[in-house]
């Protein structure tokens, strides 16, 4: 079921001896037109993160993000995607205030705050991603543009005033698929398929966003990510070109051409969320949607791409959807809108399972009788805490200690 009225911000901590807590939903957007970056967020418990925690024992709860229980507004946020950098957390969605338009967010003390003007594109967003790169927000984003010739794809940032254009707007006509962003030294690059499902990859060459690689890294690729690894960008995504049908690949940069990085027999499937693609100290990790094994993590390691874990035993089925994932200090973390347990009169549909080195174990769930969507997941790399978003089909929000 697809129905999502607000988004939900949430942080993980651990606590002790605690058999279960609260949350009322309770509104509190900010209203302004600009971040105040002299108010330091206030994120529940900001000390160093929590060992792993035993979630049979009833010591992890989720605490909700700004006052209240985390909302963002339930009048306004649909489809939220996040990013945290200096610790600092950021929402951006499909603002329903604004026709759809994006509207980026983040936690100024207590209270989640605009960056800069609400609803800033041009015209509503279908895709988009989120990425802060050392405190400055990039969005990738794809829309209807002036010409009404259908979907283009922009990049913007917000620098430091307003959100302005990277590059060239309104660059590639695309087809309606997720998109891949990242930054490197204030460098962008974006990975999107067109309208003839070729996938590209493409960077800033004097101010025109341009190939990398001087061409189409696949004439028939979907549902990218893209990241630097070993200071190159490298790119994972379905590929069905020739004989595959929705493999699995990931290649890199060279400098003169794409190359492979390793081969998979696995196929990367839509979900109705993103690609991951994460490195953690020196390994590269994927996180993805498998018809088959439902939620699917894997390791770089040497030439072969390997299961972290066994596979199909993260989700128990492929029953899920919006499956996202998150490393921190070598210790992998995914969740997913479990839709297998919608029917249940109290469903643990928001699940968030880490591998211990032997198996997944449960690190969070989240019951509620009202059917949730979209989950999305990312860790702040500097304390090591969790941020989770959520759209829920009420506005009402429960948390429980698992």
């Amino acid at each position: 079921m697809k129905t999502c009225f607000v988004t939900l911000v949430l942080a993980v901590v651990a606590m002790t001896a605690l058999a279960g807590c609260a949350g009322s939903a309770t509104c509190n957007c900010g209203c302004g037109n600009k971040t105040d970056a002299a108010a330091t967020p206030t994120i529940p418990d900001a000390s160093p993160a929590p060992t792993i925690p035993d979630a049979s024992a009833g010591d992890v709860v989720w605490a909700g993000v700004g006052s209240g229980s985390g909302e963002i507004d339930p009048t306004r946020a649909s489809r939220g995607k996040l990013a945290v950098s200096n610790g600092v957390p950021y929402a951006a969605f499909s603002d329903s205030s604004a026709s759809g338009k994006l509207s980026v967010m983040t936690l100024t003390g207590t209270k989640w705050t605009n960056v800069g003007t609400a609803g800033f594109t041009a015209s509503s967003v279908d895709q988009y991603i989120l990425y802060v790169d050392n405190g400055t927000p990039y969005v990738a984003f794809s829309g209807y543009g002036s010409t009404g010739s259908g979907e283009t794809m922009n990049v913007m940032k917000f620098d430091g005033t307003k959100w302005v254009a990277v590059g060239n707007a309104n660059f590639a006509a695309v087809g309606y698929y997720p998109l891949g962003l990242t930054v490197s030294g204030g460098v962008p690059y974006v990975a999107f398929s067109d309208q003839n499902n070729s996938l590209h990859v493409q960077s800033l060459v004097g101010g025109i966003w341009t190939d990398v690689g001087g061409t189409y890294v696949s004439i028939n690729g979907r549902y990218p990510a893209v990241t630097m690894y070993n200071g190159q960008p490298t790119v994972v995504f379905a590929d069905s070109s020739g004989t595959n049908s929705y493999i699995l690949t990931l290649l890199t940069f060279n400098g003169t051409a794409w190359v492979p990085l390793a081969t998979s027999t696995l196929t990367l499937d839509y979900d109705y969320g993103d690609t991951y693609i994460t490195v953690s100290g020196t390994i590269l990790y994927i996180t993805f949607y498998s018809d088959v094994y439902g939620a699917v993590m894997l390791k770089l390691s040497g030439g072969t791409l390997v299961s972290v874990g066994t596979l199909g035993t993260i989700s128990n089925g492929s029953n899920v959807e919006s499956v996202s994932g998150a490393v921190y200090s070598g210790t992998p973390y995914v969740a997913f809108d479990d839709e297998a347990r919608d029917s249940d009169p109290n469903p643990m549909a928001a699940t968030v399972k880490y591998f211990d080195g032997t198996s997944w174990k449960l690190f969070a769930g989240y019951p509620d009788s009202c059917d949730i969507e979209d989950t999305y997941l990312v860790v702040d790399q500097t304390s090591g805490h969790l941020y989770f978003t959520y759209n829920d089909c009420n506005g009402a929000m429960t948390v429980k200690v698992q």
